[in-house]
């Protein structure tokens, strides 16, 4: 046989395996929840514009409904939208939906070695010791708090030093909150112009960027995953998840108050009225009913994590008429949840009345899921909101925050899509609330 034939031979071989498997991949499809046309190879991407993927997602749930189907190449993977999806899956039946799917830009420097993207057993052991560790160094007691206070005063005092001069929020956040987690895992605070601690605040920045861009189990005793990796990734997982959620929320936060004059009013005014001039304490969210809808609504239209992260399922489950085996990709969209309008009124517009009933007391929505929901919820949530709540609170009760550019001029439209929202880059001058 001639070198021709040869190739036309392995050309037909190639194709015929190629129809085989996307016929294959056809039956399939059709026992599963609809969504657009897979390609052979390419699967549905062409459906998908990768520098906004969680737009893409929210345009295929307004034609298939909550719950489609997409591939990535011959992979099916299940989409997840709006509250009463996610509520049936990762929260009726967390056990079941409680894998970690795989996320290629992550997965690929940790190793599945860390919290976040390990599996079963592994995956159970590290949570379990993360949160009795963060347990033991304080979470959730007097000490956390202390210590976020403390650091909230070096804040200040860096933020007077700017003397009302216009300033990009974003690099004292992040140093503030990271070395409020810093503090914890470390034993020590860090001075912010200490060029260790500048690196990992630009490394954290960096790495967080990356994976908001569209390129970003064996059988062992417990013993097993406790070494020097799972170690390393768990800690930096914790630096990601302590750092760049909050500090991004926070940056957010600020925006949406020079956006919304009429509600910064408000909250400055029950800052007044109930903090005054003593340091602000986490208790006192519980006598600020205004602010506490503020905070939420934040974490609502900043939808800073818009993608949980993908899950797997652990065994064969079924949800409304469909069965899902052991092994599909789960991705679940909290956009979609926080902008779902069977949960919220007017979801696009910012109004902390979605927080608050007729009496003007603060009422919680199940529908608001910052931190994702099940079993992966993120373990460190509780010192999150304990951080947005005081950090905002201290900046607020010392500072008016004056915008550079009138309220309509504002856009709070994210710099990357992906991981995360991040936010724009903007300026603010902080004047001092005694010297107004």
């Amino acid at each position: 046989m001639d070198f021709y034939s040869l190739s036309t031979v392995l050309l037909v071989v190639l194709i015929t395996c190629l129809l085989a498997k996307y016929i294959r991949m056809m039956l399939e499809k059709a026992k599963l929840p609809p969504g657009p046309i897979p390609l052979p190879i390419i699967g549905t991407l062409y459906k998908m514009n990768l520098n906004n993927v969680v737009h893409s997602l929210m345009e295929l749930h307004k034609t298939y409904g909550d719950i489609f189907t997409i591939y990535e190449g011959h992979r099916p993977c299940i989409v997840l939208c709006g509250y009463e999806a996610i509520k049936e899956t990762l929260i009726d039946k967390a056990e079941d939906f409680s894998g970690r799917g795989y996320y290629p830009v992550y997965h690929d420097y940790s190793k599945g070695d860390d919290l976040a993207f390990s599996n079963g057993e592994k995956w159970k052991e590290l949570r379990h010791f993360t949160q009795l560790t963060l347990t033991n160094f304080g979470m959730g007691k007097r000490s956390f708090e202390e210590r976020i206070k403390e650091e909230g005063e070096y804040l200040i005092d860096l933020l007077r030093k700017t003397n009302g001069s216009p300033i990009d929020p974003k690099h004292h956040l992040h140093c503030s909150v990271c070395n409020v987690i810093c503090s914890v895992m470390f034993g020590k605070r860090s001075d912010y112009q200490d060029e260790e601690f500048q690196n990992l605040i630009h490394w954290l920045q960096d790495s967080f960027r990356i994976m908001s861009n569209p390129w970003g189990l064996e059988e062992k005793s417990s013993a097993t995953y406790y070494h020097h990796n799972t170690l390393v990734m768990s800690v930096m997982m914790l630096l990601f998840a302590a750092t760049e959620t909050v500090s991004n929320t926070l940056c957010y936060l600020f925006l949406l108050l020079m956006k919304h004059p009429n509600v910064a009013e408000k909250v400055y005014k029950e800052i007044d009225d109930v903090i005054g001039h003593r340091p602000p304490n986490y208790e006192d969210r519980l006598k600020m009913p205004y602010t506490e809808a503020f905070i939420h609504e934040v974490q609502r239209v900043a939808d800073v994590t818009p993608l949980a992260l993908p899950h797997e399922l652990t065994k064969n489950s079924q949800i409304r008429n469909y069965t899902f085996r052991k092994g599909t990709v789960i991705i679940p969209s909290l956009t979609s949840v926080h902008y779902d309008k069977t949960q919220f009124n007017n979801p696009t517009n910012f109004n902390p009345n979605n927080f608050l009933d007729e009496d003007g007391k603060f009422r919680k929505n199940n529908a608001l899921m910052p931190f994702s929901a099940g079993k992966r919820i993120c373990p460190g949530m509780s010192l999150a909101v304990m951080e947005i709540f005081l950090f905002a609170t201290t900046i607020l009760q010392n500072f008016t925050i004056k915008s550079l550019v009138s309220p309509e001029d504002i856009s709070i439209d994210p710099v990357g899509v992906g991981l995360a929202h991040i936010p724009p880059n903007y300026e603010f001058c902080l004047l001092p609330r005694s010297q107004e």
